[in-house]
């Protein structure tokens, strides 16, 4: 799972930089791959969806060596997809334009993650918003469930759904909405402050500080990162035309892996930097490029009437003792509709919770006297 989530980095930071590369010539394969990003950059809002294009078979033979890994963890990642989506006031082009002169380009701004079996139209197990202050979120409890294979914690998630997760579900408010599938919203600012009203009734001197593990990515640390990508994505990429499949135009981009992985590494500290618990020791093995191999990688990149349209890249080169290739693709799509909040939603408070969970304790304490 760490091998294909680095990968997934490495792809997704590969198309991010492609269109920094600055082609002279329109017509060449990294003129194509520049202009099809530019047409990305002067829509609003984006969504890039990542997911294994194996089938299940494929990830069980290139993983099966892998410590634990079944046939079950392969049927359940080629079903799997992650979808993330931003949108702006303004279209990326010029988001990047404020960036770089460190204005607040995140102002009207908003995001999405989905979590889904077959893709953005199958099953949501998970789907987030954040728009305007607030955060909007639906999750498929029993559908969750799923993602663990493991047979052997198949009967305890059973016995606790029996004696919790179900009386839980069945409650009314917005505890009950959330874990039967409802939209419910949350507001930061109202949970920030419960959770520290709640330390500091317990006397904990971490009371005063209970805001200051939220990560920020401020404009000027935003535009650090991006000027690092920028600069790893244009020393060494080479870009070369790879025919036509499907109606779209394939072009593969080719990048030093470990030096790329060592220069993404130092591009994104600054951002890495502020999030919670993350060990220093973590980011000097990540800029070491520990596992990275030393030699050349390549990724596809399909353009379709002028737009990106996704990039492929196979794991089975980050690991010499794969047996056989491991695609895994990220998708993209451009649109001028805004990421917005989902209508109906509930409110789901602190409080809310708490008396859910006190109640739920009531009952079984009651329970166990009999």
């Amino acid at each position: 799972m760490r091998k294909g989530l680095a990968a997934a980095g490495v792809v997704a930071l590969i198309t991010a930089g492609a269109a920094a590369c600055g082609a002279d010539d329109p017509a060449s394969p990294q003129g194509k791959v520049d202009n099809a990003f530019q047409k990305l950059g002067k829509q609003n809002t984006v969504t890039v969806d990542l997911g294994f294009s194996g089938t299940s078979a494929q990830i069980y033979s290139a993983m099966k060596d892998e410590d634990g890994f079944t046939q079950a963890d392969a049927d359940l990642l080629s079903s799997l997809h992650v979808t993330v989506g931003g949108s702006s006031q303004k279209s990326l082009s010029l988001l990047g334009r404020s960036l770089s002169k460190g204005a607040d380009a995140t102002k009207g701004s908003s995001a999405a993650f989905l979590l889904s079996t077959d893709g953005p139209s199958g099953a949501k197990l998970i789907e987030v918003r954040a728009v305007g202050q607030k955060i909007y979120l639906r999750a498929d409890v029993k559908g969750l469930e799923k993602l663990d294979t493991s047979a052997s914690d198949a009967g305890s998630i059973a016995q606790f759904n029996d004696q919790y997760l179900n009386a839980l579900t069945s409650s009314s408010g917005s505890v009950g909405s959330a874990l039967n599938g409802k939209w419910v919203s949350i507001d930061p600012a109202v949970w920030g402050a419960f959770v520290k009203s709640a330390l500091a009734a317990q006397g904990s001197s971490s009371g005063s500080d209970s805001g200051s593990t939220t990560p920020t990515l401020d404009a000027k640390t935003q535009n650090e990162v991006i000027s690092g990508l920028r600069a790893a994505l244009t020393k060494d990429a080479t870009f070369a035309d790879a025919g036509k499949k499907g109606g779209a135009d394939h072009i593969t981009v080719t990048v030093p892996a470990q030096q790329f992985a060592k220069d993404v590494a130092s591009s994104v500290s600054p951002a890495l930097k502020q999030i919670p618990g993350l060990k220093q020791s973590d980011l000097d093995s990540m800029q070491r490029a520990e596992g990275v191999p030393a030699k050349k990688v390549t990724a596809d990149v399909a353009v379709k009437d002028g737009s990106i349209q996704s990039v492929t890249f196979d794991l089975h080169q980050l690991d010499d003792q794969s047996t056989g290739p491991l695609p895994l693709t990220v998708g993209f799509k451009g649109s001028a509709a805004p990421i917005s909040a989902p209508s109906g939603a509930v409110t789901l408070n602190p409080q809310d919770v708490v008396s859910a969970v006190m109640n739920l304790m009531g009952d079984d304490s009651n329970s166990s006297e009999f």
